[in-house]
C-alpha cells in the first residue's frame, strides 16, 4: 500500500502496474473441454460406486440426472 498517504480512512491505496506477458494459451480450450468431459463422465476420478446410504452420493446422482 502507498505509505505516503496523509490519511487512512479505512482504505489502502495501491499503485497499479501492468506487466506485458507473451504466452501461448492455445492449450486452454482443449484442456477445459477434456476436464469437463472427465468430470461429467460416469467414472470421474475412478472412485467407487455410489453408496445408496450416503446422502452426498444420492445428491450427486440426482444432480447428474438433472444435468442430462
Amino acid at each position: 500500500a502507498d505509505t505516503k498517504q496523509s490519511f487512512f480512512e479505512n482504505k489502502l491505496v495501491f499503485d497499479l502496474t501492468l506487466v506485458p506477458h507473451a504466452g501461448d494459451d492455445s492449450w486452454v480450450e482443449q484442456t477445459v473441454i477434456a476436464a469437463k468431459k472427465c468430470l461429467m463422465g460416469d467414472s470421474a476420478g475412478g472412485g467407487p460406486a455410489p453408496d445408496p446410504d450416503c446422502d452426498f452420493c444420492r445428491y450427486r446422482e440426482a444432480v447428474k440426472e438433472a444435468e442430462q
